[in-house]
């Protein structure tokens, strides 16, 4: 069964990468192209400013989740590696869980924001008349899925330290 978890994760965490390659890098372009309209001086409408910070969004929280996988979530190890072994683990432990804890916050207010939006019918750019739910569900989707990558970091807390 944890096998059949570690190759879903393995899968899930290439999809995160690519995903939050593709936004971050269509943050890249969308910003230039914004720069360069403003230096010849056109007009550019209100997407152009409101576009780069939803996508660097959507990639910064989907992107996440893979550095949770990689160990590259901000941690203060220089104090914990100097502690002994279950020290460490109870530690680790503990961060984990109430990483979880703050994931399923997330995701509850989240989808509870998300549902607020789609009952409300708020648009968020009248250019491309996109609702504004669509960008507030970046917050659910990240915390399922941080959910998942802690949970498998709890199990494998177990192994790493002895």
């Amino acid at each position: 069964m944890k096998e059949k978890f570690l190759k879903i994760e393995k899968k899930l965490v290439v999809i995160e990468e690519y995903v939050a390659t593709i936004l971050i890098t269509a943050t890249i372009f969308v910003s230039i192209y914004s720069i360069l309209m403003r230096w010849f001086g056109k007009s550019t409408g209100d997407w152009v400013l409101e576009l780069p910070i939803n996508l660097l969004a959507w990639g910064t929280f989907i992107g996440a989740g893979a550095a949770i996988h990689y160990h590259k979530h901000v941690q203060a190890e220089i104090f914990v590696d100097r502690l002994p072994p279950g020290i460490r683990k109870a530690i680790f432990i503990f961060d984990y869980i109430l990483l979880l804890a703050l994931s399923v916050f997330l995701l509850y207010y989240g989808t509870k924001n998300v549902i607020f939006y789609i009952h409300s019918g708020e648009r968020l750019y009248l250019m491309f008349n996109t609702p504004t739910f669509i960008v507030r569900t970046v917050v659910p989707v990240a915390a399922l899925l941080w959910i998942f990558h802690f949970f498998m970091r709890l199990i494998e807390v177990k192994k790493e330290i002895k």
